[in-house]
């Protein structure tokens, strides 16, 4: 509980970065954030009609180990 109250209070507070630091990390966070929109869609079209928001498959699904899948285990996460 304490640690989520720590996490809480950080996301409220903010980071207080250094002005000049400030348009860079802003653009690092949006290349990153970009980075995985593509990785989540890239998952969500590697399993195509097996993809399920449930943390079990669809029943007659296969493993997918192509793609995607073929680097990470779990990229939509």
């Amino acid at each position: 509980m304490a640690a989520i109250a720590g996490v809480a209070g950080c996301a409220a507070l903010g980071p207080r970065w250094p002005q000049p630091l400030q348009p860079w990390l802003a653009i690092a966070g949006l290349a990153l954030a970009g980075v995985g929109a593509l990785l989540l869609v890239a998952g969500w079209h590697a399993l195509g009609d097996a993809f399920t928001p449930l943390p079990r498959p669809r029943t007659g699904a296969t493993l997918s180990r192509t793609g995607v899948y073929g680097r990470a285990r779990h990229p939509i996460y």
